[in-house]
């Protein structure tokens, strides 16, 4: 079987299949939906009606019966009362078209009868069979038992278009012949027209008395006329929810009914096929939509072969010179379809394989980049740790030499102001005196110098480490030198960060670096116009302790920076047996395992970073 064939046969029956299984499908449960909702509709109109038809006759009853009961002594009226007393019934309600009162034997006693007040010369003999009709559907021995009865509807009038539906309801009273009933005749037009106003559209309503009986039917206006026998087996058969039978003109009808308290039942009904019309007419349009598809798949199917084929054949030449070692090769591309976007694919690979070897050698620069740089990161840790080694083989040697020095100059001093005590009780020798004392001053520096030796030996072990908080060292410091700075016209400017964490470490050392960068800071701003310290801390992630000093002093030269942690180095012009501070400082934050760093421009100011580790919550120390 060809390509051609087997994609047309693919594409017939991807295109036909689902469609056809999602039409039979929806049409389905369109079908079952709609039936439901049909069924919910006429059974929901069906006792609306049912609620309309007893809200009208109980209305009647129930409105009048406390009248007829409680309000009038029929014993005690005379027949002229007992008439008025009847127009006064007949009055309450439009519905009521006849009052009348008998005996416990069915006897008229009087009567109330519309027609007669309107048709005064109307032969008697027509009010007979009026009364006999409703007495006759009445029971009236019922009525005496059980005070309130009502018998089966009775059709009054001669011609269909005036005749009327009249409901005999009868109520026990007590007259002075004994037990008596008063009968009523209730038109149940009104009820027939309300059904006829709240019916659905396209459907038909009924009320049924019984279930052989139609005692109004719309439209049609149709009264009085015994039930489709389809329909009275369905009632009887006691289904009430939704019902389907076939008229008598064979039309098949879908209808629910109802019942009321009084006997009655409402029945909706529709014809099946007005009430599936539109699931019909789905079902046809769904046909027609399958055939316009099988078409379109077979014209998709020979257009789409003859576009496969066609670049197939392209991309089987071009793989064959991919296979004999030409690259360069490229396809013509026609479209903008998937089998353009392999041949696009094609060529992009050709392309990407001509510039795989740009590719490497990009590569390589960039790793050779990467080389350097982390080279030079090595670089930078190679010198901090050659300093802290340079350091720690000084600070060795600076202990050794400070103890050797120690002793001999601790002598020199005691032995010069033993010569100053001894000058000063002679006279005349003042000369003396003050070369004694350029001794004792040149001694005692000595001696500082030796100090600074000995704390640069013992900053490489800290002391006693507690829980700290780095603003209360960096304020000590300030404190210390709040006087030198006053007296030096320097402003301080702190800049704290909020929530700070704490650290561990020693109190007294890190005073000590803070009063170190103060010193020098101090120095630095001799003479400068603009006299500013800036003191800030604030944290890195919350993992670093971060103290920044910034003056704008005078600033060290770019070939000096690598050396200002060096022991005896200074910058300073009046150096006076100073160069010790930074070294030392960088030991002690070198032991509390943190960095110092300094950043400065000459002319414009310095800049010391010192970051320490933050002290991470719930850590203890060992």
């Amino acid at each position: 079987m060809s390509v051609r064939i087997k994609l047309l046969v693919i594409v017939m029956f991807v295109a036909l299949v689902p469609l056809s299984l999602f039409a039979y499908t929806t049409l389905g449960l369109h079908q079952e939906a709609l039936r439901r909702k049909i069924s919910e509709v006429h059974v929901r109109s069906a006792k609306y009606g049912a609620t309309l038809v007893e809200s009208n006759l109980e209305r009647a009853v129930l409105s009048l019966r406390p009248t007829i009961e409680g309000s009038i002594e029929w014993a005690a009226l005379s027949h002229e009362e007992q008439q008025g007393a009847l127009w006064l019934l007949h009055g309450q309600l439009p519905i009521i078209d006849y009052v009348a009162l008998l005996d416990g034997s069915g006897k008229l006693l009087v009567e109330a009868d519309e027609r007669a007040a309107t048709e005064p010369d109307a032969d008697p003999a027509t009010k007979a069979p009026l009364l006999q009709l409703l007495t006759a559907r009445l029971d009236l021995k019922r009525v005496i038992e059980r005070e309130l009865a009502r018998g089966s509807a009775v059709r009054v009038g001669g011609d269909a278009k005036n005749a009327s539906l009249l409901l005999p309801v009868g109520f026990r009273v007590t007259t002075a012949y004994g037990p008596s009933v008063l009968l009523l005749g209730i038109n149940l037009g009104r009820a027939c027209d309300e059904l006829m106003h709240e019916r659905l559209e396209g459907a038909t309503v009924m009320l049924t008395e019984g279930s052989q009986r139609t005692l109004c039917e719309f439209p049609g206006a149709k009264h009085d006329r015994p039930l489709d026998r389809s329909l009275a087996e369905q009632l009887n058969t006691g289904q009430r929810a939704s019902l389907r039978y076939v008229r008598a003109d064979g039309k098949e009808m879908l209808a629910a009914a109802a019942s009321t308290v009084w006997g009655f039942r409402v029945v909706v009904a529709q014809p099946v096929a007005e009430a599936f019309a539109a699931s019909v007419r789905m079902r046809k349009e769904s046909l027609l939509w399958l055939a316009i598809g099988a078409i379109a798949a077979v014209a998709a199917g020979l257009f789409l072969a003859r576009g496969i084929t066609r670049p197939l054949v392209r991309l089987s030449r071009g793989a064959e010179l991919v296979a004999q070692g030409d690259f360069g090769v490229r396809l013509h591309v026609d479209g903008k379809d998937e089998l353009s976007a392999v041949t696009h694919s094609f060529n992009r690979m050709c392309g990407e394989i001509e510039a795989r070897d740009r590719e490497i050698r990009g590569w390589n620069d960039e790793l050779r980049a990467r080389v350097e740089q982390k080279t030079g990161e090595l670089k930078d840790a190679q010198d901090a740790l050659l300093e802290s080694r340079k350091l720690a083989a000084m600070s060795a040697l600076a202990a050794g030499v400070a103890h050797e020095i120690n002793n001999p100059l601790t002598g020199v001093i005691g032995l010069t102001q033993i010569l100053l005590s001894r000058n000063r009780k002679r006279t005349g020798t003042e000369g003396d005196a003050d070369l004694l004392q350029s001794v004792e001053r040149e001694a005692l520096r000595v001696r500082d110098i030796v100090s600074k030796m000995l704390l640069l030996a013992e900053a490489r072990h800290a002391g006693g480490f507690s829980d700290l908080r780095v603003i209360d060292w960096v304020r000590d410091a300030l404190g210390e030198r709040k006087a030198a700075l006053t007296a030096a016209e320097i402003t301080v400017v702190e800049q704290f960060a909020n929530d700070l964490p704490g650290m561990v470490g020693d109190h007294a050392q890190l005073v000590h670096v803070m009063c170190e960068l103060v010193d020098n800071a101090t120095k630095a701003l001799r003479g400068r116009p603009r006299k500013v310290l800036r003191v800030q801390l604030d944290t890195l992630d919350g993992e670093l302790l971060r103290l920044r000093v910034t003056d704008e002093g005078r600033g060290i030269a770019p070939q000096h920076l690598e050396q200002v942690f060096e022991p005896f180095f200074t910058t300073k012009e009046d150096w006076q047996g100073q160069g010790l501070g930074l070294a030392v400082a960088y030991r002690i934050i070198e032991a509390h395992h943190g960095s110092i760093k300094l950043e400065s421009k000459l002319g414009e100011g310095t800049t010391v970073t010192v970051l320490l580790p933050a002290k991470r919550r719930g850590a203890h120390l060992a």
